[in-house]
């Protein structure tokens, strides 16, 4: 599998955002911060597969909505806030299909598409940075979700170690919120709201509501698994 020796120095630039190819896939979500895995073998994404190798161009992952929802040109809808970022790893197969691995660097918003020679669809995006906790809020958060991690090793243990190394790995509040909802969360309505909320103490928030049901509920089992938990 080649890797991209470069993979710290990519940025999407203004240029990059003005002409970002579109990967529709159903219940894909893809936060900053994670790596998304994927298999391609559709033509017009093998094309922009090679594209992305040869020119370093990130590639913005948005969820379809609903299969019988169309644009107004009857082509598939998708939730316009994705994830962007830059393949990393890839494996080209003997018969032309890829295994890929994406790098994700940036919220987007596809503000148009735009009309393209490509196979594959191209918009305009602009960035969704979050926005910055001014409340004080975060270190509280933080110390609650520490006791969650505690509080699952018991019943969780592989959770709980999942989530404890991402606590001591990601500094950044926002990203390790990201990296524990792509842990955790697998339904993709949640996770799409969560990469659609901007601040990361109410995407914490969340996280440690849903962790603290968990807890309650594992003290008396009721059979019953969690649709979002992954």
């Amino acid at each position: 599998m080649s890797t991209n020796e470069n993979e710290h120095e990519l940025v999407i630039t203004e240029e990059h955002l003005e002409h970002m190819a579109l990967f529709p896939l159903p219940n894909a979500v893809f936060f900053p911060g994670t790596r998304l895995p994927l298999h391609i073998f559709e033509p017009r994404y093998r094309q922009m597969t090679r594209e992305a190798i040869a020119e370093n161009i990130p590639i913005a992952v948005v969820k379809l909505t609903e299969p019988r929802r169309a644009d107004a040109k009857g082509r598939p809808a998708y939730d316009v806030i994705g994830g962007a970022g830059f393949l990393t790893h890839h494996q080209e197969l003997p018969d032309g299909r890829y295994n890929i691995l994406l790098a994700g660097t940036t919220r987007v918003e596809i503000i148009e598409e735009i009309e393209s020679e490509k196979p594959y669809r191209v918009g305009r995006a602009r960035r969704l940075p979050d926005v910055v906790d001014t409340s004080g809020s975060i270190n509280v958060l933080m110390t609650t979700l520490r006791g969650c991690v505690v509080g699952l090793q018991s019943d969780y243990e592989r959770l709980a170690e999942a989530l404890a190394k991402a606590i001591n790995n990601i500094p950044d509040p926002g990203l390790l919120a990201n990296s524990i909802s792509s842990i955790i969360i697998a339904d993709p309505m949640l996770r799409q709201q969560l990469l659609e909320e901007r601040r990361p103490d109410r995407r914490l928030d969340e996280i440690i509501s849903r962790l603290t049901d968990l807890l309650a509920e594992s003290s008396t089992p009721t059979g019953e698994s969690k649709s979002w938990l992954n």
